[in-house]
């Protein structure tokens, strides 16, 4: 679940700071209101484009709800919440649409930690260079504003499939386009586990490596 908004500020992330102080209502309500079945994984990153209130990336889902909070915020959560997270189904009330492709979030919030605001911005120039390089043109990469865990910075998160890595830099760049997606494995050494898994799950993910 990724809050989008049309930022594309890479220094150590002020703009991103102020999205995520913008938006903390938003996820405040959310757990105020709602009681949901799962853990709820919450971060402001980059737009492509200045819009109107904010889009939201619902992963595993790829459906992307654009303008929420245009109008009426606690309206558009409720919605979002009720009929995407509880009940499962694409709300009708909000302008949505599909999406593909994989998705990496890259967090940039020195604010938070300032290892992030350093080794950030460098990994996202690297990860663009090879993922042109290697021919992935179907990745994107944001400047996300907190993914946790950043005692591990440098920290991202790939999408769909949501997982989670650390201890990462601009050299590891390379390696990470190659095992991640050219041949669309694992980078063992940096992985932390996977956003939404069972820890059993996770357990018989790395029974598999070598």
């Amino acid at each position: 679940f990724q809050a989008e908004d049309g930022i594309r500020d890479r220094s150590p992330s002020r703009g991103l700071g102020d999205v995520y102080k913008r938006q903390a209502h938003l996820w405040r309500h959310v757990s105020l209101n709602h009681k949901l079945d799962s853990v709820l994984k919450v971060t402001a990153a980059t737009g492509n484009k200045a819009v109107k209130g904010n889009d939201i990336l619902i992963f595993p889902d790829m459906v992307r709800y654009s303008g929420v909070g245009s109008d009426n915020i606690e309206s558009d959560v409720n919605h979002l919440v009720n009929d995407q997270l509880i009940n499962g189904e694409v709300s009708s009330s909000l302008s949505s649409s599909r999406f593909s492709g994989k998705h990496i979030f890259v967090c940039t919030h020195a604010a938070r930690d300032e290892r992030c605001g350093i080794y950030g911005p460098g990994m996202i120039t690297k990860l663009s260079e090879q993922l042109i390089k290697q021919g992935h043109e179907d990745v994107t990469v944001y400047s996300a504003s907190h993914v946790g865990g950043h005692k591990f910075a440098g920290c991202l998160l790939a999408y769909p499939e949501g997982d989670w890595y650390g201890l990462l830099n601009a050299d590891l760049m390379e390696n990470f386009v190659d095992q991640c997606f050219t041949k669309n494995e694992i980078l063992q050494n940096y992985w932390i586990g996977r956003m939404g898994a069972h820890p059993e799950e996770q357990i018989s993910i790395s029974k598999n490596w070598k």
